[in-house]
């Protein structure tokens, strides 16, 4: 027993002496102001000296403190340096410097926006995201031969449904885009014309399914809209709550409620705080957005099983009875 009780306070000392020394590094670290202020010294630094080496310089860790406990924890965002990187390249005309940044969709960014800046279409090759290949088409069409979608007719098989593809992003034209016999190069067409129009709806044509997904999973960060409407329509079409994640508590539970429907999995309302409360006229006291989340899936799958985790009694009983009828 001595034994057994001498094991565990070592591993107590172990686990507090490693606990105390993360605490000890991510106190050393610079608050987030002074991460900050640093790397928009050294930004402007290396664009005003179009020197992309001073972009190294650049911190990614930071010092955070929890407003909930005392300890500092130490945070890491790429996102300055990747930035850095980006805008030299651009501003040097490097497509060389574009591999620096450690965000593929920046990479991709830098290839497209540098074969825009010297009408060179053969940098367009190394683009491979749907919206960048579509911009960076679009922008070096000069170069293309002078000819237009009508000449794909003269082809067959997947050199026509390479023509067909080639021209809806030069010519900016989605019909083109249903002439396309292979089914993934169709989705891959619309993936490309929703970003360029900035249009989801043009998503709801593709047919393949993991397609479609990445189309709707683009459309928030192309339209630059990190609203709930637009965060929570994206979660609930693609049936993934990550995106959830960008929203403050009161927005997640109506986003995790979305996809959960969605995907008719009660499991997904376990992530909503049950201290998040919806005001209803319906009912004397508010309700919890967990229980309405249980609520409209039990609906949904028409299963009273699902009924039954309602905390609030008037809800779980009319759930019930809505689903016995």
């Amino acid at each position: 027993m001595k034994l057994v009780i001498s094991a565990i306070l070592v591993l107590f000392l172990i686990s507090g002496c490693t606990s105390i020394e993360n605490t000890i590094n991510s106190q050393m670290l610079p608050s987030y102001e002074e991460f900050r202020q640093h790397n928009i010294i050294l930004s402007s630094e290396a664009l005003n000296k179009k020197n992309i080496s001073i972009c190294n310089d650049i911190q990614e860790k930071y010092g955070f403190r929890n407003s909930l406990v005392s300890l500092a924890e130490e945070k890491w965002d790429p996102a300055f340096k990747d930035s850095c990187f980006f805008n030299v390249a651009l501003e040097l005309g490097d497509q060389s410097a574009c591999v620096y940044s450690t965000d593929w969709d920046k990479q991709q960014e830098c290839y497209a926006k540098i074969a825009a800046q010297k009408n060179d279409s053969s940098i367009c090759e190394k683009v491979e995201h749907p919206y960048w290949s579509g911009y960076c088409r679009f922008q070096t069409r000069q170069t293309l031969p002078v000819r237009t979608s009508k000449s794909c007719e003269e082809k067959n098989g997947s050199e026509q449904d390479s023509c067909y593809n080639m021209f809806a992003t030069t010519e900016m034209n989605v019909s083109l885009c249903g002439k396309i016999q292979a089914e993934k190069l169709s989705g891959t067409c619309y993936n490309a014309l929703a970003m360029l129009k900035k249009d989801f709806t043009i998503c709801e044509a593709i047919g393949n399914q993991s397609i479609k997904r990445d189309c709707y999973s683009n459309m928030c960060e192309t339209l630059k809209t990190y609203t709930q409407d637009c965060l929570s329509e994206m979660a609930a079409k693609t049936q993934n709550e990550a995106y959830c994640s960008r929203l403050d508590e009161t927005s997640k539970g109506v986003c995790y409620l979305g996809v959960a429907v969605a995907k008719q999995e009660p499991s997904i309302c376990e992530k909503i705080s049950s201290s998040m409360k919806i005001d209803t006229p319906n009912y004397k006291l508010a309700i919890s957005q967990r229980d309405s989340c249980y609520y409209k899936v039990a609906i949904a799958k028409n299963d009273s099983s699902v009924c039954e985790t309602i905390v609030n009694s008037a809800r779980r009983e009319n759930c019930t009875l809505m689903i016995g009828n």
